[in-house]
């Protein structure tokens, strides 16, 4: 036993050096075999949990039904603002959530670790051309401790998001819990440990987000399919980018270069203790030519 023999004061300072050399290569030749195992699978997201919940391939039920639901609620959440889909009362649309249901299909004899699937893309019913794993994808941006708080701002935003990443967060941090995620874009994993929950936990309860209702008149000058970007440049010269509404994607690319009308949510991060203020982030919802606004809102509202 490794630990025992350190422990025990049996290594000399050379030793120790080479054996934690060793470890570090077990380390990465353990996660290339579990990125290799998960490629050739059907696994859209994996989770290992380590920390105080886990006792050796045992973990405790009343931190794991919590994250469960909780990493549910941000998967869907995250989808619900990646597609634009305007909802009613808060309520995530159902297609949203059936589109993006996590499915527990195994589970791992390594700490505790999950797998889940998801549906199928051919099964979805009201946006086939979504693909249901980016919303995971996604995800894994907030779950990564090594981004900063930088990096999760264009997530946190987005209040659904921010409220149910808040949730997780504090549960990952109080219950002492550290966790690796892997996906098929990322199979080496990313890590989320209980002192990165407490710290992003922290800088969440002192940020507060603001939104308003933009209307801009001006060029849209970039409009991309794939990505759902756009770039508006309005008659002083002020430019105006970010992501747009899945029903707004066909009419961006056919109004390009094109005079137009731009309904926006612009959102501003603020920090209450610094007074620091994020740059606003645009969210397209809706896109008009002036001269048939009226029929392009009517063909949005069936």
């Amino acid at each position: 036993n490794v630990v025992e023999v350190r422990e025990a004061g049996l290594l000399d300072f050379a030793t120790e050096i080479y054996l934690d050399s060793l470890l570090f290569q077990e380390r990465l030749l353990t996660d290339e075999l579990k990125a290799a195992h998960l490629l050739q699978g059907q696994t859209a997201i994996q989770v290992t949990v380590n920390g105080a919940p886990v006792k050796e391939h045992a973990i405790d039920a009343s931190f794991l039904g919590p994250f469960l639901m909780h990493l549910q609620d941000l998967v869907n959440a995250t989808a619900q603002a990646i597609q634009g889909i305007p909802t009613q009362r808060g309520a995530v649309h159902s297609h949203v959530q059936d589109e993006n249901k996590l499915y527990l299909s195994a589970l791992m004899p390594t700490s505790f670790g999950l797998n889940f699937q998801m549906p199928d893309e051919q099964k979805a019913t009201l946006f086939p051309e979504v693909v249901n794993v980016s919303a995971v994808e996604a995800m894994t941006d907030l779950l990564n401790g090594d981004n900063g708080t930088e990096g999760i701002s264009y997530l946190v935003s987005h209040p659904r998001i921010k409220k149910h990443y808040e949730r997780l967060v504090h549960l990952v941090s109080e219950r002492k819990a550290d966790l690796q995620v892997r996906t098929q874009s990322l199979p080496l994993g990313v890590h989320l440990s209980s002192t990165q929950a407490g710290e992003i936990s922290a800088w969440l309860d002192n940020f507060v987000s603001e939104e308003r209702s933009v209307r801009v008149v001006g060029f849209l000058t970039a409009a991309n399919l794939r990505l759902e970007s756009f770039e508006i440049v309005d008659f002083e010269g002020k430019i105006y980018s970010g992501k747009m509404a899945k029903h707004v994607v066909n009419w961006a690319i056919r109004y390009i270069n094109s005079k137009v009308i731009a309904e926006m949510r612009m959102t501003i991060l603020a920090h209450k203790e610094t007074s620091i203020e994020s740059n606003p982030s645009y969210f397209l919802r809706e896109l008009t030519k002036p001269e048939d606004e009226g029929s392009f809102r009517s063909l949005t509202t069936q």
